[in-house]
Parts: C-alpha cells; sequence; structure tokens
C-alpha cells in the first residue's frame, strides 16, 4: 500500500514512519513517501495512485514560501476538482495549528475528512491514525487480490504436472496474497495476434474432486480468467490410445455420483446417476477439426527423457471423473465402460474443474482438460512415462494457449 505524506515538517514525517514501523503488518505492506511542498504534492499525484495520503493544514505551496492555515483545505478542493490529480483512497488530516484547524472544522464542505490532532506528548491519535492504516491495508489488498485478472489459469493436481508445465515458460513470479493459503506463480506469454497475455499457475492443496472444486472456483472468482485449464495426467480406457497421448474430452462425467447396490456373492454393483458437463460448442470445433500432426511431432520430438514407440495422438471424446484412484480394470469396465462405451480416459480432477467454471456468475470462464494418459486403471501402474504425458499435456495446453485460443 502506496502511502503519501504531505507536511512540511520533518519531525512529523520521523513520528509517522515510526508509528508504522513498530507495526510488522503495516512495515512488511506500506510504503512510505513524502512531500515537503504542496507543488511537489500535485505532481506526484498527477504520475501515482496512492491509497492514503496524510495531509497538513499549514504548509507552503513552495520552497521558500511562507505555509498558509487554508493552503491544506484548499488542496483538498483541487484533489476532489482537477481531472488530472489522482484520488487517493483515503486522506487524512494530522495537524497542529489550532488556527487552521478551526477553519478546517468550520468548513462545512470538509465534514467527510478526518483530523487528527498532532500531539507527541498525547498518543491517541496515534492509535487512531494506525486503526485506518490497516483498515485501508485490507481494503488495498483485498480488492488488489479481487481486481487482478488473468487471461489463463492453469490448474495442477500433483508435483511431476506442476514441474512439467513450470518448464515450458520463463519469468515466473511467485505471488502470495494475504489470507490465501495457495501459492501462485505467474508469467506472460504472446497470442496468436501478437499480444501479451497474462497466465497464472496454481496446484491443489491434495488429489481429488473436492480439492480441484475449490481451487478452481477461487480462481475464477479471484482472478476471472477467459480460460481455466487443468492439465496433467490421467488413466486411459481405450486400446486405440497409448502413453503420453493427449485427452481433451468433449464431455466429463462424474462416474461416482449414483446409489451402490449390494449384491452379495457379486458384490457391490453401482446404480449410476451419472451427471456429465461439456467442453464448450467452439472449443470443441477448434480441437477437433484441427490437424494438429506436426505440432505433436515436434511436441514428442522435443521431449529429452524416456517415450513410447508410437506415435503422440490426440485422444478425443468423454472421460469419466470419480473421487478415488483405480488400479483394476474390472472396475473401469463395470463402473464406466458399460455406462460410456466411447469413454478414453479416467481422472479425479476434471470433472470439479468444469463443475466450477459452469456454475460460477462473476464470470465467463470456460474450461479445458487436457490430460495425458500415463497407465491404464490396471494392477501395472508405474511410473515410467509419468514425466513425459505430463509434458506432452502441458505442451499441447502451451501450444492452444499461443497459437488457438481467441481472446478478447
Amino acid at each position: 500500500m502506496r502511502v503519501l505524506i504531505v507536511d512540511d515538517e520533518g519531525a512529523k514525517h520521523q513520528k509517522v514512519a515510526q508509528i508504522i514501523k513498530k507495526n510488522d503488518y503495516l512495515k512488511e505492506n506500506i510504503s512510505i513517501e513524502t512531500s515537503l511542498t504542496l507543488s511537489d504534492a500535485r505532481e506526484l499525484l498527477s504520475k501515482f495512485f496512492y491509497d492514503f495520503l496524510i495531509l497538513d493544514l499549514n504548509i507552503a505551496e513552495e520552497i521558500g514560501d511562507l505555509p498558509n492555515l487554508t493552503a491544506g483545505s484548499e488542496f483538498i478542493d483541487d484533489i476532489i476538482e482537477v481531472d488530472t490529480i489522482k484520488k487517493p483512497s483515503n486522506i487524512v488530516i494530522l495537524s497542529s495549528n489550532e488556527e487552521a484547524k478551526i477553519q478546517f472544522k468550520e468548513d462545512i464542505n470538509k465534514k467527510g475528512f478526518e483530523l487528527f490532532n498532532f500531539d507527541v506528548t498525547n498518543t491517541d491519535w496515534e492509535e487512531r491514525l494506525v486503526s485506518k492504516l490497516e483498515y485501508q491495508l485490507q481494503c488495498s489488498l483485498q480488492r488488489e487480490l479481487i481486481e487482478e485478472q488473468y487471461d489463463v489459469c492453469i490448474i495442477t493436481a500433483v508435483d511431476v504436472e506442476l514441474n512439467q508445465t513450470y518448464r515450458l515458460w520463463s519469468d515466473w513470479k511467485n505471488v502470495e496474497h494475504q489470507g490465501d493459503s495457495t501459492r501462485y506463480s505467474t508469467t506472460t506469454f504472446i497470442d496468436k495476434n501478437g499480444k501479451e497475455r497474462r497466465m497464472l499457475l496454481a496446484q491443489q492443496s491434495e488429489m481429488g474432486m473436492s480439492a480441484s472444486t475449490y481451487l478452481s472456483t477461487k480462481l475464477i472468482y479471484q482472478f476471472k480468467p477467459n480460460y481455466l485449464i487443468m492439465v496433467g495426467i490421467a488413466a486411459g480406457t481405450k486400446d486405440d490410445y497409448g502413453f503420453g497421448d493427449i485427452i481433451v474430452p468433449d464431455t466429463i462425467w462424474n462416474y461416482s455420483s449414483g446409489k451402490f447396490l449390494n449384491e452379495n456373492e457379486r458384490g457391490l454393483k453401482l446404480l449410476p446417476d451419472a451427471k456429465s458437463l461439456h467442453l464448450d460448442a467452439r472449443l470443441r470445433d477448434t480441437i477437433y477439426q484441427t490437424n494438429f500432426s506436426e505440432e505433436l511431432f515436434r511436441i514428442k520430438k522435443n521431449f529429452s527423457g524416456n517415450t513410447p514407440s508410437t506415435e503422440l495422438k490426440i485422444a478425443k471424446g468423454p472421460m469419466a471423473c470419480g473421487a478415488a484412484v483405480v488400479s483394476d480394470f474390472e472396475i473401469v469396465k463395470d463402473w464406466v465402460l458399460a455406462h460410456s462405451r466411447k469413454n478414453v480416459g479416467l481422472d479425479m480432477e476434471s470433472y470439479g474443474v468444469f463443475y466450477a467454471a459452469t456454475n460460477s456468475y462473476v464470470s465467463d470462464t470456460l474450461p479445458i482438460c487436457i490430460k495425458s494418459i500415463s497407465d491404464f486403471a490396471d494392477k501395472q501402474k508405474g511410473d515410467d512415462y509419468q514425466n513425459y504425458s505430463a509434458y506432452t499435456s502441458a505442451c499441447f495446453a502451451k501450444m492452444l494457449m499461443e497459437s488457438y485460443l481467441p481472446f478478447d
């Protein structure tokens, strides 16, 4: 938060600075700038926005001029009326001149501005000033969080996905927000029209649909991205596709929604009440009707690690999402393929991402799931191709963002 002190008394500058430095919360989040004259303050306010202005009443216009009892009050009029002056979010008067304070109190147009009596022997004004600064700081941090918008937010569930995504861009900056335990990383990219776009990367606190729904909702409400893209690894459920192949589902359905029946010796049977959510039709057309063969060849060629012998492909069709890891393909056949014959993949998070975006009322964020096959939901689960699969997923997302997705 930026604070500007407009006062020609060095002792007052020093006292206010000491008060702020004694408070850890204020000290860590406030930068103080000072101005000894009104002309200097006008120049600063013509260039910069300040969250808080601390103003003396009896102050000179220029260095060498005598202080004027009404100068501070008239300066407030200028702030209000002059369009070229950037208006501070909050203004308080801090003065020790009794005559100037009396005149200020009698001005009916100044009733909305708080007047503090500067007195080095009395701490009452200090406590009031600290309270106002703390509240203004809370407002500024919250507004900064809410108004900070990104063109794309990327969400991952586990470290291998985050790490492979992180490597594809440079100039990352780590961002922390007051009261928010999630760590964010931000960078930029150039879209197909040559315009710089802002992106943000965040990882769930744990795997699963609940965590993806929570983080996705937070991203949408705080950052209002055009696109919310989940990248990472998933299980394949069709023989047509192999390790690293990129699943871009046009439909995501929650296979764990329904009722379990106990059929004695046959065990549990799921009576599904499957809920499904769909990829935006325009995005589906773009992704499903484009020939990405050259891009896919380059993606595989550029990976420096273990790769399968098969060509890299796009897996198109529905993907199932459930609340638990599946390591028995019999479950896939009974609970997934029995109810969605064309299903191409299986994961634990994607439905939560689509659910959060579909049910948001604060933005028109479009969700996209891009997950590459790293196993086939059986007992042979391994991590031989986890890095490769996380890489192909993140690379395809990067290529879409830079060359195909429309913005604005």
